[in-house]
């Protein structure tokens, strides 16, 4: 559940693992719980985004940005390709929407 992102972003269950082929889907607050996810925004095309998990790094770069509705869940599909998306509260002290960053390896 929700409880998780107390601690850090969260891997979104059933959603692929980092580095493998799909959709790896990563929520995290923006304003609370350390606020992981508070400078998302900043990000832009092409810059990267270093992933790490206990035995690897893996490096994805940004490709799009976009803002969803709460109930869109189509940002979480699976893909046919290496694929990060990385989930957040938008605007900053709002949860009227989603902020959407995708990034490819």
């Amino acid at each position: 559940g929700l409880d998780v992102l107390k601690y850090g972003p969260g891997h979104m269950k059933n959603t692929a693992m980092p580095g493998e082929i799909g959709n790896v889907v990563i929520s995290g607050h923006r304003i609370t719980y350390s606020r992981p996810f508070y400078r998302l925004n900043e990000l832009n095309y092409g810059d990267p985004i270093y992933l790490y998990t206990k035995s690897n790094m893996f490096i994805y770069h940004v490709v799009a940005k976009k803002v969803v509705a709460p109930s869109d869940m189509s940002v979480t599909l699976p893909t046919s390709d290496r694929t990060l998306t990385l989930t957040t509260c938008n605007p900053r002290f709002s949860a009227r929407t989603r902020l959407i960053v995708i990034a490819k390896m």
